[in-house]
């Protein structure tokens, strides 16, 4: 077994691999630099998984978990580069021995499925996270035509029921532009019987966000959660994720920080071999010159081709939590109209702790954006209320038949 487990990756559950920094679509809210069209090649991918996978058996040895490890696939599009897919697959699954609880994961905007590839991860029992912003009025603004598209993989999806409820995820980032139809969006998921919708606002500097459409997101926030309480009624499932308690969903939030990134639970290896805490402090997702999230995000943990000389586990909590202001306590935050101190949500409230050094000009690390700060102002209180009601059915489940 690899001695540098011990050292310093004990904890390494989580393996992003982001296989290829090329994309087939431009969306304008992606923050990825577009001249970067590097693929990861097997020499990257290999002593990453192998780095997961001996972490794994390490724990599993000392008992302190059955041996489980988790594959995650990212881009750029994933879909590119597919044959690093089905090589990382066949070679953790050789570990299977040693390491018995392996799963995968797919981030793909979906453009290139077909019944071939979805067959492969239906074997595989993949999650499947498919970005998808719904109506062609919202999807569209990515890329024209690709609606109909995604619409028809929808369609070649639904051929296997058994995934498409239980391993399919629809990630719907919300935009300026997108916003006045998020609720038409999510019931066109439900025509289409997806199971399960996760909202985000976006990340990256957005300019659109005038006050009326800083009033929208309240608008279309209750229209969904209206639709959602109706369904929840008649079925007993629920169907976005935002308005489930956190406890459910295993979110990583916590009252002091925003995220998992420096916990040392998850690595991101991008195309060239460098280790981070989070995908999201990887160069590559640098579209601009942004001297903010240069200074301020943490530094890589390493290279997989020298691991010796990576930096170990509790010293890289400590770059993260304690040395980058982007995780200041939660009270130190504030949007450009308020104190988060004094925001009776600011426990449960979550955006990416990056998303200051995307704003032009800004130097302030503890600023959130004020549609960040709005969208979880419109949810928090409909997930408090929707706690008591979930909580309910999983008391008394016969009073919420499921259809």
């Amino acid at each position: 077994m690899n001695p540098i487990v011990a050292q310093g990756f004990t904890r390494f559950k989580v393996l992003t691999l982001v296989v290829t920094n090329r994309c087939n679509l431009r969306c304008q809210y992606c923050y990825q630099d577009r001249s970067d069209k590097e693929e990861m090649t097997w020499e990257i991918a290999e002593p990453a998984i192998d780095l997961l996978l001996d972490a794994a058996a390490y724990r599993r040895k000392e008992g302190k978990d059955p041996g489980t490890a988790r594959i995650v696939f990212y881009g750029g599009e994933p879909l590119l580069n597919e044959s690093i897919i089905r090589r990382s697959v066949a070679h953790a699954e050789a570990a299977r021995e040693r390491v018995p609880h392996i799963s995968y994961e797919l981030l793909t905007n979906g453009l290139l499925l077909d019944r071939a590839k979805i067959g492969f991860y239906v074997q595989h029992g993949f999650d499947l996270q498919l970005s998808f912003d719904g109506v062609p009025e919202a999807q569209n603004d990515r890329g024209l035509h690709t609606f109909e598209k995604l619409d028809r993989a929808l369609n070649l999806l639904a051929e296997h029921p058994r995934f498409y409820r239980r391993n399919l995820r629809i990630s719907l980032t919300i935009t300026s532009r997108n916003i006045p139809y998020l609720a038409e969006s999510i019931a066109y998921f439900r025509r289409k019987g997806i199971a399960r919708v996760s909202i985000e606002p976006v990340t990256t500097f957005d300019g659109g966000w005038t006050p009326e459409r800083l009033d929208e997101i309240e608008r279309q926030i209750e229209a969904v959660y209206q639709s959602e309480l109706a369904r929840f009624r008649k079925t007993g499932r629920h169907f976005v994720d935002n308005f489930v308690p956190t406890e459910e969903t295993g979110t990583p939030y916590t009252p002091k920080y925003e995220c998992c990134a420096g916990a040392g639970s998850n690595i991101s290896v991008d195309p060239y071999g460098e280790m981070t805490g989070c995908t999201f402090f990887l160069r590559y997702l640098r579209r601009w010159n942004m001297p903010l999230l240069d200074r301020e995000t943490p530094a890589d943990r390493g290279n997989v081709q020298n691991l010796e000389k990576a930096i170990d586990e509790r010293t890289y909590e400590r770059l993260v939590y304690k040395e980058s202001r982007f995780w200041a306590f939660k009270h130190e935050k504030h949007t450009p109209d308020e104190d988060c101190n004094q925001c009776p949500h600011k426990t449960e409230c979550h955006g990416c702790p990056l998303s200051a050094g995307y704003i032009p000009d800004n130097d302030d690390p503890t600023l959130i954006p004020r549609w960040v700060c709005r969208f979880n102002k419109a949810v928090l209180p409909r997930r408090y209320a929707f706690a008591h009601l979930y909580r309910a059915a999983n008391r008394h489940p016969a009073a919420f038949p499921v259809s």
